[in-house]
This record gives structure tokens, C-alpha cells and sequence, in this order.
């Protein structure tokens, strides 16, 4: 039996090393994390060697013991943590039995210190025995961090193989190499699952688990979220490159993603308190706000962790991350099961992300990744963050649609699909059925020209709903435009007849009854060899499709806004959504075409378990046009519409009631990193 079973709404604690000193220290943590507000910790410096644990009973449990009582005591529950991917220090003796092997016969190393662990040798009998010596632990669940889906070449490896494909590793090409690791790590997490709840069926189990990357297929994925009582993702540990170069949105669209696979299953972002890769450097307190304010406005319960001392929370960041927590708990009631009520969609594939183009994203233990064909004219990733970071700059809130929840698809009015190249035939009907009963779709580049295994079809296997034939490729510069047709100028700006153009096009031919909206020029030699000469290539088609339309763009549209940011691009897309879009509460216009707050501040409508309540997120990330953000320029006089009618709004983080007009519009008090206003709807 559990006594202390997971609340409704999650936050997770959670200290990643074992440096305070100690047990009577380490029996210290419960009381802080209690002061803090957290309501659960994710268990690891009991029993852990530096940054990483494997339960062994003699040694560690009484110390667990003491641990969980001591956790009991200030209201926590507790999963514990055990480490899948790496060996220990103390297991070094085993490195040429447990250890991965890379291609070079040498052993493989992770984060240049610990040695990965083979799910195919004897280690994993070895974690199984690990997981049983947990029966009698008034534990909530575990947590598995890992295992790693990487090629290992070990005689192990190697042996099952041959036995599964009939030839041998060495002649094999990369692409089975990689699907045969994928296949043993997904073995491996069916194990542990099951071999958890044989131990205690009401145990809970789940496991560090990447979506935004290019390894899993929407079977593969299906498959691992069978071993998964919690939906849990790296979206909140940054920023390992440059932080210049991560995305604002980056820790909600991770949030958005776990929404849209999780079902009723908690879902959680996991936040690094420190900047990554410096495990002893705490973020900046305005990032830290920002992330947990992201998380929450986009549906997620929050995991924070840090890997140094606890003396570090003693910090202005430690503070700011109390204050977080503290305001998570204090409207706890409000979190339980948010929904979006958002009527716009994105389309992020899984079968696109493996097969086609794509860089992947970074977490702590993947560390971005290729896909599976490079001969395709665009970049997956670049496409899909520049469709989303597009909608997020234009004030519009949206949810993520996947393969898994494609049912979905019904609610929406409008569809962004970006680049989505490798559909399977039932996402291809299901977005049809959406087109012909009044939905609007917008797509670019090579969407539905694949079938969900990287094969080109002739034609789009779309072609009928985009009112356009595949021909074949148009390659332009930097340099080069497309105008649109005459009297179609309500998508053009301050009479801007041309606009750049993407570097790569698809070179179509529109179909009878379709609109050909707007036109490629002829490229140029270069960008001073005179002006563009006259449209002539079809771009942008509309199409009727039932009682739908289709706005098909020619070219890697939303790949081309990623990179270079172009404003008229976010006006084209921003007014077809504006004009078909019906959104319960929008951020007002300051000028026709222009939310009122900065395209830096994240908005989101999601409804609450409270009768009648809709949650409004602002986040700002207006800071010195710089990461990481240490300090951001405050919102004024931002003015929220509600198309329904209100009986009141709150500001929570202000702390009052704020006054509702006639006509639904709410001004907002000034906005540092956050705030919520909770509109309870007449």
C-alpha cells in the first residue's frame, strides 16, 4: 500500500547529486522542500554516487527508510529516482561485461566522465534484481532516467543481431543499426514497467522521455508511452549551446507536446535550476520565472532540479524559484487538469521527424540527432519551430496534434501543418475529413509528398485538398521574391510588392477552381542585378476543399521564418488565422494586424476544473534583446478582448479584481515576467 500517494497537481523537487554532507544533512532536504511548497521529490541523493543511483538495499536502505518517514512528516510524496543509462563508479569492475561499445571497438562514454550501460547484457538482470529490492518501500513511483538510444556494438549487440536480422552489424546500414538500438531500449523499458508493478502494481513508473527529437516513429512512440504513467520531458534544461540561439517558446511547445501524447496520464516539464551544461551555476531569476511561468500556461506540472548544493538556493534564483512554487501552490486547485481552449492546431509528426530532415533538439542525455533521408529540400525542426515561434509572435495561442491524437483534429478550426512530409494514410484522411467539414488548413513545402515511411510519392497524397500538383523543385537565392496576384493585397503591407521568397520551392501545377493567390518571380543573378521581374511560378494556391479551404505555400515557408524572421511572412499567416480562428479571450490590436503586447510575451487560454473559470497566461520575455534574460522591460497597457460574457477577472500574481467593460475588454495591470487572470464566464 501507498500512503502518500501523488497529488492532482504536481510539483517535484528534486536534488540530483549527493554533496550535503552527510545524512544528518541529507535528512535536512524534506523541511526545504516543504518550506518551498513542493509536494512531491523525485528521490536520488539517498542513495546515489555523485550525480547518479542505483538502489542497492544493504547499503542504502536504511537511510531510505529514515528518508521517507522524514518526507512523510512535511507532506511529501515520493518517487524515487533510478539511473538506466550510465554505470557507476563502483561498477567499473564490470565495464567490459555492462558497457556500451562504439564502433571502434572502444568503450562508450557519456558526458566525457561515466560509461553508458548495455540494455542487452547481463546489467539489465542486474537493474531488474534493483527494482525488486524496492518491495516494501512506501514509495509513490520511480522514476527511470534513460536508457540511451544509441548504437552499441558490443559482442552482446551484436550476437542479437545477427540472430534477429540474419547478417551482421559491420555490413548493416546505419539506418537498422539505429533501429535496432531504438527496438532494445524499448524492450528494455518494458521490463523495467512491468517488473515495477509485479513488485507493487500501484507503484507508478515512467521515464525521461524526449518528443521533440527525430528517433521514434508513432509506433515506436505509441509503444513507449505503454511504459509511462507519467509524461514527463526535458523542456525546461537549457540552454547547453548559445543561449542566444534557444527559442522563447521552447519550454512551451515541449508542455504543448506532452499535452498532446499524454491522454489522462500527470503531465510534467522538467526544469534544471542551473544552466546547463554548469551544473554549479544557477540561472538567472527572470529565467527561472519565465520557465515555470511557461510550463503552468501551457498545461504542464513542474519538475525542478538542481545538480549542486542546496546551499545554492540561498541565492536571489533560489528565491525566485521559492516564489514560484509558492504561487503554484497557493492556486493549486486552478492547475488540476487545465485545458487549452485554444481552436488553432499544429501538426508535429513523429514519422516526419525520423524520416525526413531534421537537426533534433538537445535534452541532457540526447543530444540532437539527424534523421534518416537527407535528400529532401527542407529542414524539419527549423520548419516546426518556425511555424510555432511564427503563431507565438502573432499572439495566437496553439495546440500540438501528433499522429497519436489525430482524433483530435475535430475541434480545431484551423490546422498549421509545417513541412509535414511523412503522413500515413489515416492522418492524411483524418486531415481531409477536417478540410471538408469547414476547416481551414495551412501547409508548405513538401507536406503529404511522403508516405509515413520517407517514400516520395508521385503527387501529394494531399493534392486534391491543396488544389495543387507535385512537379517537381525550384531552387532561389537569398535575393529572390513573390507578389501576390492583383487585388489580393489585403495579405500585402504598407504596398509591399515583393517579399522574399524560400531558398527552396516546389514547383506546382495549380488545379481548375483552385486560386493562385500569389506568384514566385524569376530568380535573380544576384541581389543588385535589378528588380524582380514579374510573378509568374504558382506559391501561395487557395483552395476550396468541402465546406473547408487550404492555403498551400509552395516552399519552405515556415524553415524560412525560423531563420530570417521576415515580417510579412507572420502577417500572411496571421491574417488567415485572424480571419477564421473564433478565440474565446485575444489579445487586443494596437494597430490592425498587431497584437498589443510584443511579439516576446507567450499568451494562452486554458480552462480550469472550477466551474465556469478560464485561465489567461501572459509571459514576458521583453528583456536586453539577449539571453539569458536577467532582467525584462515591463508590459503596460495590455488590454485583453473576451468574445463571451464575464462576471469578473483576477489578476493572481497582482493580487486584485480588475474591471470588465461591456464590450469584454480587460486591461491588465503592469506585467513583469507573468501574470494570470482568472475570468469567471457568466
Amino acid at each position: 500500500m501507498i500512503s502518500k500517494p501523488l497529488p492532482l497537481h504536481i510539483r517535484i523537487a528534486a536534488l540530483q547529486c549527493n554533496f550535503e554532507g552527510g545524512p544528518k544533512k541529507t535528512l535536512l532536504v524534506p523541511g526545504l522542500w516543504r518550506r518551498f511548497g513542493f509536494n512531491v521529490e523525485q528521490l536520488l541523493h539517498t542513495h546515489a554516487e555523485v550525480y547518479s543511483a542505483v538502489f542497492d538495499r544493504r547499503r542504502h536502505g536504511a537511510l531510505l527508510s529514515r528518508y521517507i518517514a522524514e518526507a512523510r512528516r512535511n507532506g511529501l510524496a515520493i518517487i524515487l529516482y533510478l539511473n538506466c543509462h550510465i554505470l557507476l563508479e563502483s561498477q567499473k569492475d564490470r565495464v567490459a561485461h555492462w558497457a556500451m561499445i562504439g564502433k571502434d571497438g572502444k568503450a562508450l562514454r557519456l558526458y566525457n566522465t561515466y560509461y553508458g550501460c548495455c540494455v542487452n547484457s547481463s546489467w539489465t538482470d542486474f537493474f531488474l534484481r534493483s527494482i525488486e529490492s524496492l518491495k516494501g518501500f512506501d514509495l509513490a513511483g520511480i522514476f527511470f532516467d534513460g536508457p540511451i538510444n544509441a548504437p552499441c556494438f558490443c559482442p552482446r549487440c551484436r550476437a542479437r543481431f545477427r540472430a534477429r536480422h540474419g547478417r551482421t552489424m559491420a555490413g548493416a546500414s546505419a539506418p537498422d543499426v539505429n533501429e535496432f538500438a531504438l527496438n532494445s531500449s524499448l524492450d528494455f523499458m518494458t521490463r523495467a514497467y512491468d517488473r515495477v508493478k509485479e513488485v507493487n502494481p500501484d507503484r507508478l513508473a515512467y521515464f525521461n522521455l524526449p518528443l521533440l527529437h527525430s528517433r521514434m516513429t508513432d509506433s515506436q512512440m505509441r509503444r513507449a508511452l505503454t511504459c509511462n504513467d507519467i509524461v514527463e520531458t526535458e523542456g525546461g534544461f537549457q540552454f547547453y549551446g548559445p543561449p542566444k540561439d534557444v527559442d522563447i517558446w521552447r519550454c512551451g511547445m515541449n508542455a504543448r507536446a506532452v499535452e498532446a501524447v499524454a491522454g489522462e496520464r500527470p503531465r510534467l516539464i522538467a526544469i534544471a535550476g542551473d544552466h546547463k551544461p554548469w551544473s554549479w551555476y544557477l540561472h538567472t531569476p527572470a529565467e527561472t520565472r519565465l520557465c515555470y511561468a511557461s510550463a503552468l500556461a501551457n498545461g504542464a506540472g513542474v519538475w525542478y532540479g538542481i545538480h549542486c548544493r542546496t546551499a545554492h538556493l540561498d541565492s536571489p534564483t533560489g528565491r525566485a524559484a521559492r516564489q514560484m512554487v509558492r504561487f503554484d501552490r497557493r492556486h493549486d486547485d486552478l492547475y488540476r487538469r487545465t485545458a487549452s481552449l485554444s481552436d488553432v492546431a499544429l501538426l508535429y509528426s513523429f514519422n516526419t521527424a525520423k524520416r525526413y530532415t531534421s537537426s533534433g533538439e538537445a535534452t541532457d542525455f540526447y543530444r540532437g540527432g539527424g534523421a534518416e533521408k537527407d535528400a529532401v529540400i527542407g529542414n524539419y525542426w527549423d520548419s516546426l519551430n518556425g511555424a510555432y515561434g511564427l503563431l507565438f509572435r502573432s499572439g495566437i495561442p496553439c495546440d500540438i496534434i501528433t499522429e497519436l491524437n489525430i482524433e483530435d483534429l475535430r475541434r480545431y478550426r484551423v490546422l498549421v501543418a509545417p513541412t509535414s512530409a511523412c503522413l500515413e494514410k489515416n492522418v492524411v484522411e483524418a486531415i481531409r475529413d477536417f478540410a471538408r467539414r469547414g476547416g481551414v488548413l495551412i501547409a508548405d513545402s513538401e507536406t503529404s509528398l511522403y508516405d509515413e515511411d520517407g517514400n516520395r510519392q508521385k503527387d501529394f497524397l494531399l493534392a486534391d485538398v491543396f488544389g495543387a500538383s507535385f512537379r517537381g523543385y525550384r531552387q532561389y537565392a537569398s535575393h529572390d521574391y513573390f507578389g501576390f496576384a492583383p487585388r489580393r493585397d489585403l495579405f500585402a503591407r504598407e504596398n509591399t510588392p515583393w517579399i522574399p521568397a524560400p531558398l527552396m520551392a516546389v514547383d506546382i501545377a495549380a488545379a481548375r477552381g483552385a486560386e493562385v493567390i500569389a506568384r514566385l518571380c524569376p530568380p535573380l543573378p544576384g541581389c543588385y542585378a535589378g528588380a524582380p521581374g514579374k510573378p509568374v511560378h504558382p506559391f501561395i494556391i487557395r483552395n476550396r476543399a468541402g465546406k473547408g479551404l487550404s492555403y498551400y505555400v509552395a516552399g519552405t515557408f515556415f524553415e524560412l521564418y525560423r531563420k530570417f524572421g521576415i515580417p510579412h511572412h507572420r502577417h500572411i499567416v496571421r491574417q488567415i488565422v485572424r480571419r477564421h480562428a473564433k478565440p474565446l479571450v485575444e489579445l487586443m490590436e494596437a494597430a490592425p494586424g498587431e497584437p498589443a503586447a510584443p511579439q516576446s510575451v507567450e499568451f494562452t487560454v486554458r480552462r480550469t476544473s472550477r466551474a465556469n473559470t478560464v485561465l489567461v497566461h501572459l509571459v514576458n520575455y521583453t528583456g536586453g534583446m539577449t539571453r539569458p534574460i536577467e532582467k525584462v522591460v515591463p508590459l503596460r497597457g495590455a488590454i485583453l478582448k473576451a468574445n463571451v460574457p464575464v462576471d469578473s477577472a483576477t489578476a493572481l500574481v497582482a493580487g486584485r479584481k480588475l474591471p470588465v467593460r461591456r464590450n469584454g475588454l480587460i486591461r491588465l495591470p503592469e506585467i513583469r515576467e507573468f501574470e494570470v487572470v482568472a475570468i469567471t464566464t457568466a
